[in-house]
């Protein structure tokens, strides 16, 4: 298929872009994490691997420092897509999300479910005046089930 002009959709194929003027494109990342079971050495040293086929993805990058009417529009589009139930106070405690996320190793786009691990945003700046914030670039991190 290859690549068609985005990185990212949050909410599957048929979901939101990620717009490229939040992130970093450079930090992007999209990889696959075999996992084994039961792996190891035998007695002669070689490696006798177990690999399962579920193969989650991780997908990263950074986001910009943005002053918070972006920040808030940015994390706001992720929120949106999160598939799981929002507490009473506001919060989605699982951060669940189906990503639909370009893979440069196979140079095509994948869907998965995945959960955002906790984001932490840094404060630089406070603007007391105008009542705004200027946030430091953060990484997001989508771990996949």
């Amino acid at each position: 298929m290859g690549y068609n002009g985005y990185l990212l959709k949050v909410g599957g194929s048929s979901g939101d872009i990620f717009p490229e003027k939040y992130m970093y494109k450079e930090s992007y990342k999209s990889r696959f994490e075999a996992q084994d079971l039961d792996s190891g050495r035998n007695a002669n040293g070689v490696l006798q691997r177990n690999v399962l086929d579920h193969v989650p993805a991780v997908v990263s990058f950074t986001l910009k420092p943005m002053h918070l009417s972006e920040f808030n529009k940015a994390m706001g589009l992720i929120r949106k897509h999160y598939i799981t139930k929002k507490l009473s106070n506001g919060i989605y405690p699982e951060r669940k999300i189906v990503l639909y996320h370009f893979n440069p190793e196979y140079g095509d786009y994948f869907t998965g479910t995945f959960y955002l691990a906790t984001p932490d945003p840094t404060a630089m700046q406070t603007y007391h005046k105008t009542k705004d914030i200027r946030y430091d670039a953060m990484t997001l991190e989508f771990i996949e089930y």
